[in-house]
């Protein structure tokens, strides 16, 4: 077979054929010679993202949990918690202890901190449990690794709670931490516990990057911004933070009419309130 790759361009190659080859070249395990590059270019932003468009990292921020007071109670029979774990995890004997004195109902899947495939099919059997019975779906874990399948399986189920607890392992306090978070999930929840038991949840924030600060957004209250699709959602936000923050004028071009769209009707007055 013979193979001609340009792997190694200054700025990187985009499209199918580039694609094609890269994916060849990387399933025949060959790696192509560098050619035409003397000294690869680092960008420090990705090629296309303009500088004044605003990005987002998630963090984790602390908040405490504002949890309600449920008293344990004994001589229950109305209970609904499925417990799935590995054999011999260190929190099964004390949830199922701890959680027969309280009502409520859920399928709480104990994960164990070493990653591997064992884990998927605990993973699915809590899910498909979770779904027959439309109980709750908790997974608890350590160092993390399974939050992308809760939100995977949140967005998918909305009218369904879930939510994500990870704790250091063999904590003493990590039980207590487990028993508070599933009597107060709502909706989607997603929190981290430190050694320290500080409670931390992730959070958007404002990716800070240095080079682009000092660069201006090239539009000025001279200028008009042409918007497709930019009534609505975030595209309406967008522009409408963009031309405030530089006074330029907005054009807004769509679909749907404000007389039988009451999202669009609204911005459209909020736009004009502001004057843009």
């Amino acid at each position: 077979m013979v193979m001609i790759s340009i792997i190694g361009h200054t700025k990187p190659a985009t499209g199918i054929a580039s694609l094609t080859k890269a994916t060849m070249a990387v399933s025949s395990q060959i790696l192509p010679p560098i050619t035409g590059c003397d000294r690869p270019v680092v960008e420090s932003t990705p090629l296309g993202v303009d500088s004044w468009i605003r990005t987002f990292t998630v963090e984790l921020g602390e908040k405490s949990l504002k949890s309600k007071q449920i008293q344990p109670q004994d001589n229950l029979h109305n209970q609904h918690w499925q417990i799935i774990a590995d054999e011999g995890n260190f929190l099964t004997q004390s949830l199922q202890t701890k959680l027969q004195h309280y009502l409520g109902k859920g399928v709480i899947v104990c994960l164990s901190p070493q990653l591997h495939e064992l884990q998927i099919e605990l993973l699915l059997e809590g899910a498909k449990l979770a779904l027959k019975h439309q109980y709750p779906l908790i997974l608890v874990q350590h160092d993390g690794g399974y939050g992308a399948f809760a939100r995977t399986f949140q967005q998918e189920n909305p009218e369904l709670i879930t939510c994500v607890i990870d704790t250091p392992v063999n904590h003493p306090s990590a039980i207590d931490w487990v028993v508070s978070e599933i009597l107060n999930a709502q909706s989607y929840t997603e929190v981290y516990y430190d050694s320290d038991g500080v409670r931390y949840i992730p959070q958007l924030q404002l990716y800070q990057n240095q080079s682009a600060n000092s660069i201006q957004p090239p539009l000025t209250k001279d200028d008009l911004l042409l918007v497709t699709g930019g009534g609505k959602g975030i595209a309406a936000e967008s522009a409408l933070s963009l031309a405030k923050a530089t006074g330029v004028k907005l054009a807004l071009l769509g679909r749907s009419l404000p007389s039988n769209n009451q999202e669009l009707a609204q911005n459209l007055q909020r736009i004009k309130e502001i004057g843009v």
